[in-house]
């Protein structure tokens, strides 16, 4: 009993000695803190500004969604609607927002996927849930819905706004 109570004290005093945070240190924390926080509206405002852009030069009808999805069903809507866990298949193209296709199913096969469970991007499992059958799209996904600030490391630029232009083939619910 008594070698708990001295194990006891001893983590006390142990974490007592550990250094405490001053006036200082704090002020620069909101600081830091503050920094940070203006640095992600300034990334957001900017790729607002890219995809506003890109649909004022299109002659398209997009729809905005509050995680700032942007999408435009292209045709007449298909019958059935993708629901949460169907098997989706899907021709595609991804391009940056000057139209130079980074990745297409032409050169890297369809996309099959299970709608739900953020397989891939988090805009693409938004956009098929407002889709149907047989729907062509074109979405706009800011980095948040997309690749984030790192970007895939390949052909996807860090924090880049991509355009995801789909056509729904196949549809399993």
């Amino acid at each position: 009993m008594r070698r708990i109570w001295i194990l006891a004290l001893a983590i006390l005093w142990l974490q007592s000695c550990g250094k405490k945070r001053s006036g200082n240190d704090e002020v620069l924390y909101n600081v830091q803190n503050h920094t940070l926080v203006e640095m992600h509206k300034e990334l957001v405002d900017k790729e607002q500004g890219v995809i506003d852009r890109y649909i004022d030069k299109s002659n398209l009808d997009f729809e905005r969604t509050g995680t700032g999805l942007a999408y435009a069903i292209v045709g007449k809507p298909g019958e059935m609607k993708i629901e949460r866990d169907a098997r989706v298949t899907l021709r595609y193209n991804i391009e940056n927002t000057e139209k130079v296709v980074l990745y297409s199913s032409s050169a890297d096969g369809l996309k099959h996927l299970v709608v739900g469970r953020r397989e891939y991007e988090a805009g693409l499992d938004e956009l098929l849930l407002k889709l149907h059958w047989g729907d062509s799209a074109v979405a706009l996904l800011p980095s948040h819905l997309a690749y984030g600030l790192y970007g895939d490391n390949h052909k996807i630029e860090p924090g880049q706004v991509i355009v995801y232009k789909v056509k729904v083939v196949q549809v399993l619910n």
